[in-house]
């Protein structure tokens, strides 16, 4: 018999959930090493985007990048910030907060992965994530509460769109409680090992 096991997440180090009901600022939120593959490119076409000129973009990355820093906050001065070597854990987040995760894996690759563990830890806490559209079929039940977007990055009008809807989506601390339950990788592998 083979079983599908899905990611999970460690939810005790997930508790920073945002502070207000009310959305503050909105923002675009890039978490992850700043390979070519992940979609920087797309990053900067949003940022030019004048129906997204109302949101700030908030880098996540391990480690520094001059490279990011020459890119991001000089041309998006006041727009854009960078913080090294923290984990979503560590960031207080807002409503109004989208993670974006426009990663393009080549038109050789047909089956991938477009949930990464930095969606999960968004959805835990209740952040939606906006995604390459066909690779979120074993979190599909992300996609049904709203707290995954899948994404054509080449349509920008459909991604602008997508951001705005994601922007937009609100969610109460007790139906996060119940996806942060699904998260949880204890319940995962409780999960499989019941199988």
């Amino acid at each position: 018999k083979i079983v599908l096991l899905r990611n999970g997440i460690y939810l005790k180090r997930m508790t920073n959930f945002p502070s207000s009901s009310k959305i503050l600022e909105k923002r675009m939120i890039f978490l992850g090493r700043p390979a070519f593959w992940k979609g920087l490119e797309i990053l900067k076409s949003l940022m030019d985007e004048p129906k997204l000129s109302d949101f700030k973009l908030l880098l996540l990355i391990p480690e520094y990048s001059q490279d990011l820093e020459k890119i991001f906050l000089k041309k998006y001065r006041g727009r854009a910030e960078i913080i090294y070597g923290r984990s979503p854990g560590d960031i207080m987040f807002n409503q109004g907060d989208v993670h974006i995760y426009p990663a393009n894996f080549g038109p050789s690759v047909k089956n991938f992965e477009a949930i990464s563990i930095n969606c999960l830890e968004m959805a835990s806490l209740g952040i939606p994530s906006v995604v390459t559209r066909g690779g979120a079929q074993t979190w599909s039940d992300l996609i049904q509460r709203g707290l995954v977007i899948e994404n054509n990055w080449s349509e920008i009008d459909e991604s602008i769109q997508n951001i705005i809807k994601a922007s937009e989506i609100k969610f109460k601390q007790n139906e996060i409680l119940k996806v942060r339950e699904v998260l949880d990788i204890s319940h995962q592998i409780d999960y499989y090992l019941g199988s």
